[in-house]
């Protein structure tokens, strides 16, 4: 479970162009206080359910058979 997240701004310059723009990562703090990216975090959560759906899809082919 997230326990606290946070945002991390930089500023981007780009080499030659002349400008620059604002970077922003964030960062969550799980219960075991590892930090990991938000994406990390989404990734991994997606790779579970990911897995748990074709779990039941597994099961549900067993008893029914495909179509």
């Amino acid at each position: 479970m997230v326990r606290n997240f946070y945002v991390e701004t930089f500023k981007i310059v780009p080499p030659l162009s002349g400008g620059w723009a604002w970077g922003a990562r964030a960062y969550i703090t799980m219960e075991d206080n590892s930090t990991k990216t938000l994406s990390e975090h989404w990734g991994e959560v997606e790779f579970e359910a990911e897995k748990k759906a074709q779990s039941e899809l597994d099961e549900w082919l067993k008893i029914h058979g495909p179509r």
